[in-house]
C-alpha cells in the first residue's frame, strides 16, 4: 500500500480528560442533535446534547454540551459540558466539565469530577 500524507483540518486530543471534554464540545457543535425535553419530566435541556434513547431524567436540568449514553437514570441533576457513559445513575448532582464511566452511582455535589467505570460517590453512613 501507498500512504500519502494528507492535510487535516481539526485535531481532536482526546489524551486527557480536558482534550476529552475540549473535542466532545466541538464535536456536539458541528452535529447539533436534536434533543426534546418534551420526553423527560420536569427537565429542561440546552442543546447541543446526545441523549440515548430510553435514558430516564426528571427533574433535572442538562447541558449545553452533554452526552449521555443508553440506561442511564438522572434525576434532581444540573449537568452541563459532561460526558456520561452507559448504565450510569447520577442523583443531586450539579456537574461542570465532567466524566463519568459505566456502571457509576453518582450522588454528591462536587463541581466536577472524572470516575471510572463501576464507581460508586455517594454519602457516607455514619
Amino acid at each position: 500500500e501507498n500512504f500519502v500524507p494528507k492535510k487535516v483540518s481539526n485535531w481532536l486530543d482526546f489524551g486527557t480528560p480536558q482534550n476529552l471534554l475540549d473535542s466532545h464540545k466541538f464535536i456536539l457543535n458541528k452535529e447539533e442533535p436534536t434533543i426534546s425535553s418534551k420526553n423527560y419530566k420536569n427537565t429542561k435541556i440546552f442543546p447541543p446534547c446526545n441523549i440515548a434513547k430510553g435514558v430516564v431524567i426528571e427533574n433535572s436540568t442538562i447541558g449545553p454540551h452533554v452526552s449521555i449514553a443508553k440506561g442511564c437514570k438522572i434525576s434532581d441533576s444540573v449537568i452541563k459540558n459532561t460526558i456520561i457513559q452507559a448504565s450510569t445513575k447520577v442523583y443531586n448532582a450539579n456537574l461542570n466539565n465532567s466524566i463519568l464511566g459505566k456502571n457509576v452511582v453518582f450522588n454528591q455535589q462536587f463541581k466536577s469530577v472524572n470516575i471510572g467505570d463501576y464507581s460508586q460517590l455517594t454519602p457516607s453512613l455514619k
